[in-house]
């Protein structure tokens, strides 16, 4: 068990709303596997877009918060939605999340958003660009995904000095199959670009929460209240 307190801001344990958990007993083998690793807080991002309605969630969301209750008295929990954004979109997801149609993260008004992993490293900079001049608080999910992305360091510095924020993989750190991944996830996080932690856990089956390893390789590898930052207390203000 890890010795530290996690918050895991992106998680796909809404069960049956996603290509996530499939069922109530899936998704508490997930919290089981996710507290024993210590994780205390969690953000639960199921998938969405701009064609996305948000009503199943809301409802599957209110089961999982009352299993949580029943089964995991020490673990919180907030809403979110990890949001797939496309050149074009912009706008349209902005005025989602402004009338409930897609979640921020938790009480925050930070939208976790999805790059194509296929498109232009200029297309994702122009949807990223827009979205924070259209004043959106920014937080890119695992950013060590997007090749051309994460190479350019200098686009990186500067969206993250414009207020744009930083998700990695846990599993990135240590576990993941493709070195270029894990290279990237180093550097990212010892340029301390980085500002949160995530599971990205879809099911017991495929992806399940895998922690541990990359918050050792965190606390090994950069100063530890840096550490202490991004696996825990940047996400404070989501569980308010």
């Amino acid at each position: 068990m890890s010795i530290h307190r996690i918050s895991d801001i992106h998680m796909h344990c809404v069960w049956d709303v996603d290509d996530g958990s499939t069922d109530r007993d899936m998704t508490r083998e997930l919290l089981k596997i996710s507290c024993s690793q210590g994780v205390t807080r969690i953000a639960c991002t199921s998938h969405g877009n701009a064609l996305y309605s948000q009503e199943k969630y809301d409802i599957q969301f209110a089961k999982l918060k009352q299993l949580v209750d029943e089964e995991f008295p020490g673990l919180q929990v907030c809403t979110g939605t990890e949001i797939r954004v496309h050149a074009g979109e912009e706008n349209t997801v902005i005025n989602m999340l402004k009338n409930g149609r897609l979640h921020f993260l938790g009480n925050s008004e930070k939208a976790l958003i999805e790059l194509s992993v296929h498109a232009p490293l200029e297309v994702n900079l122009s949807v990223v660009n827009k979205l924070i001049a259209e004043g959106l608080q920014v937080v890119i999910a695992h950013a060590e995904r997007y090749h051309h992305f994460a190479e350019s360091i200098a686009d990186m510095e500067d969206i993250v000095s414009r207020g744009c924020q930083i998700q990695v993989n846990a599993y990135s750190l240590f576990l993941d199959h493709n070195p270029f991944i894990i290279t990237k996830a180093h550097d990212l996080v010892q340029r301390q670009l980085v500002h949160f932690i995530g599971s990205d856990a879809h099911r017991t089956s495929h992806r399940p929460p895998m922690l541990e390893e990359g918050i050792n390789w965190l606390y090994q590898n950069v100063p530890q209240d840096y550490a202490d930052q991004i696996v825990y207390s940047n996400a404070e203000e989501f569980f308010l």
